[in-house]
């Protein structure tokens, strides 16, 4: 009965550790939603179209600028307006100018072919006396595009899914529009913040329907029958055997070329002043083949608007129309290539505002809230390179909306963490930060159901045990209070050395301390780490060992065995108590090395792992023996520790010669002549006498030289003792 009772119990545990977590997850994916959705409900309602657009154009702002290829502009610049000052305001010059210049644009003076296509942006509805000469220019030429354009005051419909409509039209006379090769609308459609981005393709009027004067204008350049050949499909509109995407209303996205033409910087226009070309003081090759567009850039005629990439000045109406047929036409030479922008589909944007949410709502669930900031904005820059690749792609992702839904996310989700759960895991961590280190304790936190939770994970660790050689019979002769006393000053300084090079204290025996590193969180250095914080052990015994000998008790010695290798870790233990340890051979190999400094008079003994994984060049060591530690047959390279690199000066000079006698011992040892090997490690003790394994060592070779081993003898020394 009782053993059915504490199962029972075991599992309704098990189970409300199940159900916390459950319900943790939900309520953080249950805000995370509910942001998401708040987000999506204000973008649906365009709430942030404007802001949306704005953002977008920091991409043409910032893109190099490119030279429109297939287009020249032929501009009524302030130049051409000083020398044709004669003749009045712009609109009451002679028709014969005009004319004139439709004649130099359309045949050199051999009389061949120069433009293709000739659009002119200049809306001639009232009759003047000159008129049949410039009828008889256009229809001469047989290439000029003439305006038409929506009347603004007359009133404007938007329907979406519709063309934009006007009440009433302005048009040519009726003689030159029939003399001219097509007609085009000129209309522009600044968005609520009085910035032009797109250009409707079409407008209607009167029952009509009439192309935008860039479509027009490549149309007629790739001499192709239909501006229009069909219904716009799923936002597609067909033109020229592929598809421009269109928004609702049927307007284009430009795909900028590069600011307006501004003082002292390079324009993306190509562009001749129209008194050079009346003149025909121009480079016929400049306009040979290339749509000529003619219309006004001088200040002054309200026909200018600002773009993305103004930046000083607002861009000319005729330049917009130069823009926007480069973007139709496409920019590559050669083969015609799409190069057309499009928003990213509706269905992309919720599911980028969802997917920003939830991956935080992960995050907080997960992480620690630096951690989560820190995501947080790793997130978001991925998120903008990745809208700056697929605005190179011709997809315009959503500046906005992501973004503001991944910032509510995590401000909700942390702040509901911090009001609802940091109070758990601020509870936790004052009950265990006195026993654990920091790290295990954030582990803790994170995952409090762990305390609870018994098992472990193969990880490598690097494991260092520690002892003081003596320390017993000199602890018997201290009075209580001081033993103490020093056990706390000990412990506290190896444990604050251990913490500084990011290790784990596993447990205290006695005087003996074992810590590890690479456990609970990543640690690549962990050997490193390891070895520098066993030689700063060293060094911070040497002051309290000072202090004891001043009060008359002999000098502390600190053994250290170091070790690197795969070993289990996590919460060991039974259901009622566990605790954060290592367990495996290499916790058992770090075990044998510390005593086996008294083997060879050493203090810091490490494994050829450790060296291996720690860098050979980083410390100065020396090789020790190959060992057959107790309780094992396959013997380690085990090497003594003595410094970390560069040494600084601080090797002098006796214990440098000792080295350099000592490592020639060693290789003439390993040769198996062992007169060499004694005389070189007789010379290591007349550089030091005080020198553990030279001492050892000449032993061993004047025993083997007295009764010389076998042959097969494969140098392992076997440790006798733990």
């Amino acid at each position: 009965m009782a053993r059915s009772a504490a199962r029972f119990l075991q599992h309704v545990r098990r189970a409300g550790i199940r159900r916390r977590h459950l319900r943790r997850l939900s309520i953080t994916l249950l805000v995370a939603l509910a942001m998401a959705a708040l987000v999506s409900i204000a973008s649906a309602r365009g709430t942030f179209e404007t802001l949306q657009l704005q953002a977008s154009d920091a991409f043409f702002r910032t893109k190099p600028v490119e030279l429109a290829s297939r287009s020249v502009l032929v501009a009524i610049d302030e130049r051409s307006v000083r020398a044709l000052k004669e003749y009045g305001r712009i609109f009451g010059w002679p028709r014969t100018l005009h004319a004139q210049v439709i004649r130099n644009l359309a045949f050199d003076r051999s009389g061949k072919p120069l433009a293709r296509v000739i659009v002119l942006d200049l809306l001639f509805a009232e009759r003047a006396p000159d008129d049949p000469e410039l009828v008889s220019a256009i229809a001469t030429a047989r290439n000029v595009i003439q305006p038409v354009a929506g009347d603004e005051n007359a009133g404007r419909i938007v329907t979406p899914g519709a063309w934009i409509s006007y009440s009433d039209i302005l048009k040519p006379l009726p003689d030159l529009a029939a003399a001219s090769l097509a007609l085009g609308h000129a209309n522009q459609f600044p968005d609520p913040d009085g910035t032009v981005r797109r250009i409707p393709l079409a407008i209607q009027a009167q029952g009509e329907v009439y192309p935008a004067l860039p479509l027009v204008a490549v149309c007629k350049y790739l001499r192709r029958p239909q501006c229009l050949e069909g219904p716009a499909v799923n936002g597609l509109l067909p033109f020229a055997g592929r598809q421009l995407p269109v928004d609702s209303i049927y307007r284009l996205f430009v795909n900028w070329l590069g600011p307006p033409a501004e003082s002292g910087r390079p324009s993306a226009v190509p562009q001749l002043s129209y008194v050079d070309v009346l003149n025909g003081t121009f480079d016929p090759e400049l306009v040979r083949g290339k749509m000529v567009f003619v219309g006004t850039t001088a200040t002054g005629f309200a026909d200018d608007y600002w773009v993305p990439t103004a930046r000083i000045r607002k861009m000319p109406g005729v330049e917009i129309h130069v823009q926007a047929a480069e973007t139709i036409v496409g920019r590559p030479q050669g083969e015609l290539s799409a190069n057309l922008f499009a928003p990213a589909s509706q269905g992309t944007t919720l599911a980028t505002i969802f997917g920003a949410a939830l991956l935080m709502a992960l995050a907080v669930y997960a992480f620690s809230p630096l951690v989560v900031v820190l995501l947080g904005a790793l997130l978001l820059v991925a998120y903008l390179v990745a809208a700056q690749y697929c605005f190179t792609q011709g997809v315009l992702l959503n500046l906005i909306t992501p973004p503001l839904s991944l910032l509510l996310s995590s401000a909700a989700l942390l702040v509901n963490r911090i009001v609802f759960e940091e109070r758990e895991q601020r509870a936790l961590r004052g009950l265990f930060a006195t026993y654990v280190p920091p790290d295990v304790v954030l582990e803790l936190a994170r995952d409090p159901d762990q305390v609870r939770r018994v098992g472990g994970e193969r990880r490598e660790i690097t494991v260092v045990f520690t002892d003081l050689k003596g320390f017993t019979s000199i602890a018997e002769r201290m009075p209580p209070e001081t033993l103490a006393s020093f056990i706390n000053q000990y412990l506290t300084a190896m444990t604050r050395v251990v913490f500084e090079h990011r290790g784990t204290v596993d447990k205290y025996i006695g005087d003996a301390v074992m810590a590890f590193w690479n456990a609970p969180r990543d640690e690549p250095d962990h050997a490193a780490q390891a070895c520098a914080a066993a030689l700063k052990m060293q060094a911070a015994l040497k002051e309290l060992s000072t202090a004891l000998e001043a009060q008359g008790y002999p000098p502390l010695q600190m053994r250290v065995g170091i070790t690197t290798g795969v070993a289990a870790v996590g919460n060991m233990g039974s259901e009622l108590r566990v605790a954060y340890t290592a367990l495996g051979d290499t916790v058992n190999l770090a075990a044998r090395l510390e005593p086996l400094n008294n083997d060879y008079g050493t203090s810091i003994c490490i494994s050829e792992y450790t060296l291996r994984a720690a860098g050979a060049d980083r410390f100065l060591t020396r090789f020790l023996d190959l060992v057959a530690v107790k309780g094992k047959q396959e013997p380690v390279a085990v090497y003594e520790l003595l410094a970390q690199r560069p040494l600084d000066g601080s090797l002098d000079e006796a214990t440098r010669q000792m080295l350099e006698h000592y490592a020639q011992g060693i290789e003439r040892y390993h040769a198996r002549d062992f007169a060499a090997a004694h005389a070189a490690f007789r010379e290591a003790l007349r550089a030091r006498p005080d020198d553990g394994p030279s001492r050892v060592y000449l032993e061993r070779t004047g025993q083997l030289l007295e009764d010389p081993p076998p042959a097969d003898w494969n140098l392992v020394y076997v440790q006798k003792h733990k």
